[in-house]
């Protein structure tokens, strides 16, 4: 084969719609791959996002700051990719 996976075999998500509302999310996924999100996943995603909360331990930012890398360049080079699913291009770092 050719090794080129058909688009339909995957889902695209964003991950601020994964961290704010995991069980939507994934009920999402699953409607798109195999039907209804079954209840003993929804209450396993629910805990899991309980017990996780993001920015409990304080939030890490990414930046090509301090890497060697630069943004620009990155900007654009992967400006195909933020266009292709939607992901807005995150403001420089401080």
């Amino acid at each position: 084969g050719s090794g080129v996976l058909p688009d339909e075999r995957f889902v695209d998500v964003q991950f601020h719609e994964l961290v704010d509302d995991p069980v939507h999310t994934v009920a999402g996924i699953y409607e798109r791959l195999e039907g209804p999100l079954p209840d003993d996943v929804r209450d396993a995603v629910a805990r899991h996002a309980r017990r996780k909360p993001r920015g409990v331990k304080g939030l890490h930012r990414y930046s090509a700051h301090g890497t060697g890398l630069d943004a620009a360049e990155l900007r654009e080079r992967f400006a195909f990719y933020r266009e292709r699913f939607g992901v807005p291009e995150e403001p420089p770092a401080a």
